[in-house]
């Protein structure tokens, strides 16, 4: 049983293990993958385990 932390693409991210995070925890709209992919240009997850934990990381790309 691993605790690693690691940071996850949104491309790489299991999202139903996303959604029963975020859903467990009570988490807000803006943590939903719905959310997150209609609005932000990009983003990424900072997860824990095996979806233990999260955090999303929402980011633009500028200048490149």
């Amino acid at each position: 049983m691993s605790n690693e932390i690691r940071i996850v693409k949104r491309s790489e991210l299991d999202s139903n293990k996303w959604t029963k995070l975020v859903n467990h925890f009570e988490c807000s709209v803006y943590n939903q993958v719905h959310y997150l992919d209609s609005l932000a240009e990009h983003w990424v997850a900072v997860v824990l385990g095996d979806y233990k934990g999260g955090m999303a990381i929402p980011y633009t790309i500028r200048l490149g």
